[in-house]
């Protein structure tokens, strides 16, 4: 099993696999560094799942709000490298916040003792610091970068230039599958609970569920309901792809962002 996005990639472009899931953020970096051999083919989320989480109640009424803050993420959370392109874009002095990285476990705690503000999080634990503001009293406020401008693809569904060059027909029926599951997932929540729960046990079911309907609105949107789901749009992907070369200091033309679709 991949652990997370670059080792799903490096597991496919090494031949050790087929298929996987990955960040579409992630293969465009790997693509921009080194022709790696991956494709995307069905997007997951067409949203990004970055967030600012706060307690109502707070100063932090939107993400205009951010400055002069103390603000807790994971050490090696993908979003951090977003951050400061977000408070740029927001016109947000980035040095008038306390940005503490920390284990993730440690985050939910903090905002629920106050010892933060706010955290960088997805929008999918949101359930998770839901339950840990619950146990204080408090109540959860999520402020998606969505909203913001931050715009692009995040999770999807990968293969292999290699079983799409060999074995297209393998590849289509993979395609079909996922697209197939991602729709049976997203009118079933409590089915998919129920899956997570037969191959982890110890997980509770009835959060798990609620994790994944907030993963459902990345999932299943305006932008669905217009492009359909599992869909690849090369607008949003170049804007996807100026997020990350952005973030990396690079020029957007150093990559042209359909090479790491196949369509066919």
């Amino acid at each position: 099993t991949a652990k997370g996005s670059s080792d799903s990639i490096t597991r496919i472009a090494s031949g050790s696999a087929d298929v996987g899931s990955a960040s579409i953020v992630a293969l465009l970096q790997a693509k921009a560094q080194s022709d790696v051999p991956v494709k995307t083919v069905v997007a997951f989320y067409n949203l990004p799942p970055d967030a600012i989480m706060t307690v109502e109640g707070s100063k932090i009424k939107s993400l205009k709000d951010i400055g002069g803050t103390k603000v807790a993420t994971a050490t090696f959370a993908s979003s951090n490298i977003f951050w400061p392109l977000i408070l740029k874009d927001q016109k947000i002095d980035e040095s008038t916040i306390t940005l503490l990285k920390v284990d993730p476990a440690t985050m939910n705690p903090m905002l629920a003792g106050g010892q933060v503000d706010a955290i960088i999080s997805w929008m999918t634990s949101a359930q998770s610091t839901e339950q840990t503001l619950a146990e204080r009293g408090k109540t959860l406020k999520v402020l998606p970068w969505s909203s913001v401008g931050f715009e692009g693809y995040s999770y999807s569904a990968v293969v292999s230039d290699k079983l799409v060059k060999k074995r297209p027909d393998v590849a289509r029926r993979f395609v079909r599958a996922m697209r197939a599951a991602g729709a049976a997932a997203i009118d079933d929540p409590k089915g998919v609970a129920q899956s997570i729960k037969a191959l982890y046990p110890e997980t509770d079911d009835a959060l798990a569920e609620k994790q994944f309907l907030d993963a459902v609105g990345l999932m299943d949107n305006d932008i669905t309901k217009k492009e359909g789901f599992g869909t690849v749009d090369p607008d949003r992907l170049r804007k996807t792809w100026t997020w990350v070369a952005r973030s990396q200091n690079l020029d957007v033309g150093r990559l042209d962002p359909e090479s790491i679709v196949a369509r066919s």
